[in-house]
């Protein structure tokens, strides 16, 4: 079929849906954080203060060294610990934590144009169709892309065209 090369179709439709998306992300970081706050309040009642509370990171690296053995010298590696300074916890979760929700805030307004232009389109080729037919055009039928959504609608919106026609021509 044919490619649509506008994707906001119907701004207000498409862009309801994508703030509606946006909202429910923004709402789940909401209880996420509300949470994250509670379970601090109930530690720091309880006598923890988590906020005070500093981790310490054990990396373990690879080191080698120059040994002589026999009167050779040969590079053996081995595997060390390295202490990484404290970190106060919520520095280690905030920050990915934040940008994972800015992330899927953007993938959702990418993502949110071109699947409600699957919904949108759709909707307006239909109503731009029954408007031709209520027009007074004849031999006039929805087509839909593969891809798109209602086409069991669609379906019935050109029964009902046909239908219509029928009552045209036995009338006149």
């Amino acid at each position: 079929m044919y490619k649509r090369k506008i994707h906001v179709i119907n701004k207000q439709v498409q862009y309801r849906l994508i703030a509606l998306f946006l909202l429910m992300v923004l709402v789940s970081l909401l209880v996420f954080s509300g949470g994250l706050v509670v379970y601090y309040w109930i530690s720091y009642a309880s006598g923890d203060n988590l906020f005070k509370e500093i981790i310490t990171i054990h990396k373990q690296i690879t080191e080698s060294k120059v040994v002589e053995e026999n009167g050779v010298k040969k590079r053996v590696e081995y595997t060390a610990t390295k202490d990484i300074p404290g970190v106060n916890r919520l520095e280690i979760i905030i920050p990915p934590l934040l940008i994972n929700d800015v992330v899927i805030m953007i993938f959702i307004a990418v993502f949110g144009i071109y699947y409600t232009n699957r919904i949108a389109g759709p909707a307006y080729r239909m109503e731009a169709d029954i408007a031709r037919v209520l027009g007074g055009e004849r031999n006039v039928s929805v087509h839909l892309r593969k891809k798109d959504q209602f086409y069991s609608l669609a379906e019935k919106v050109n029964n009902l065209i046909s239908e219509l026609e029928e009552l045209r021509n036995k009338v006149g």
